[in-house]
C-alpha cells in the first residue's frame, strides 16, 4: 500500500504519541515491532479480510487512506486488536445477571467482584 508523505492524523504530536504508546505492537522486551502507519495498515488489512478475496486490497487501501488522511480513526479496541493474536475488537462486554439490582450499592459491589 502506498503510504508516502506525512499522514494527516500522525502529523499531530498528541495523536502520534498515543498511537505509539497504546497501539503499536511490541515484542517481549517492549520494543516496537511496527510503526504507527503499520498499525493502520494492520487494521485496514484485518477489516478488509471479510470482503471477497479479489476486493480485499482495494477495501484495505480505502480504509487505510481514511486513517492516514485524518478523516477517520477506528476506536481503541479496533486499533489494539485487529490483526493481532488476541483479536479482541469489542469495546464493551455484557456481564451476567446480578442477584441485586445493578443500580444499587449491593448490585454495584456484586458486579465489581465479578469483574
Amino acid at each position: 500500500m502506498d503510504t508516502k508523505g506525512n499522514p494527516g492524523f500522525l502529523s499531530d504530536p498528541t495523536s502520534d504519541f498515543i498511537i505509539r504508546e497504546q497501539y503499536v505492537i511490541r515484542d517481549e522486551n517492549g520494543n516496537p515491532t511496527e510503526t504507527p502507519v503499520q498499525v493502520f495498515e494492520r487494521v485496514a488489512k484485518h477489516i478488509a479480510s471479510v470482503e471477497a478475496e479479489q476486493d480485499q486490497e482495494a477495501y484495505a487501501k480505502k480504509f487505510l487512506n481514511l486513517h492516514l488522511s485524518g478523516d477517520f480513526c477506528a476506536g481503541g479496541r479496533i486499533l489494539a486488536g485487529a490483526g493481532t493474536s488476541h483479536g479482541n475488537l469489542l469495546n464493551c462486554f455484557t456481564q451476567g445477571a446480578t442477584e441485586h439490582q445493578p443500580d444499587t450499592f449491593d448490585g454495584v459491589m456484586e458486579l465489581a467482584k465479578k469483574l
